[in-house]
Order: structure tokens, then C-alpha cells, then sequence
């Protein structure tokens, strides 16, 4: 799907629209593989198709997991702050340390 720039290759767009009944959902492409091999389209094409079924079939749940990954985006930019070492790639957040560290910036 990617070539060895980082650049996407190609690409399939899901379109989501307010609609009278709630929202409409479809998938967007010009029909070409816009630079992705057959097998990468595929598979693009079948996960972007899969993502309008589930949330056609069950807008409640998908709507939930909107909310959830917003609220999730924010506590993520909210963890940013912690003085976590940089080489530190796991989601144990030490919550004293933070501490410690939010009475000294209030301190200073």
C-alpha cells in the first residue's frame, strides 16, 4: 500500500453525509488502482466496504466508537504533557510522577 517514500499510493475515500434519517455513507473511487497493485486495492476496497456495512448495519455502535476514539484522542494529547522518557513506548502512565511534576510547574 505504501511505497518505500511514506507517500501513499493510492487511495479509496469513504464518504460520510448528514442525511434526513441520520447520515448516508458510500465509498468514493474513480475505478482505477491509482498507483496500488491489485492486491493492495483489494484490500483497501474491502476494508472500506466493510466500514460502510457496520456502520449502515449498526450506526449506534459506530457512533459510540466515534465518540470513544475522540475522547481517546484527547487523553492521548493530554499525556503528551507527562514527562515520560521518549524511549518509553508503553501505555503505563506513572500518575505520582505526574504529580510530582504538576506541583513543580505550579511551584516555579
Amino acid at each position: 500500500m505504501r511505497k518505500n517514500n511514506n507517500k501513499p499510493s493510492g487511495q479509496i475515500m469513504i464518504l460520510v453525509s448528514p442525511w434526513e434519517k441520520g447520515f448516508t455513507c458510500g465509498i468514493l473511487s474513480d475505478g482505477t488502482t491509482l498507483g496500488m497493485n491489485s492486491k493492495d486495492y483489494e484490500l483497501c476496497s474491502t476494508i472500506a466496504k466493510g466500514m460502510c456495512f457496520a456502520a449502515n448495519q449498526n450506526p449506534d455502535k459506530i457512533f459510540k466508537l466515534g465518540l470513544e476514539a475522540s475522547r481517546l484522542k484527547k487523553i492521548k494529547k493530554n499525556l503528551n504533557y507527562l514527562s515520560l522518557p521518549k524511549e518509553n513506548n508503553s501505555n503505563v502512565v506513572d500518575f505520582l510522577q505526574h504529580l510530582r511534576n504538576k506541583k513543580e510547574r505550579e511551584n516555579n
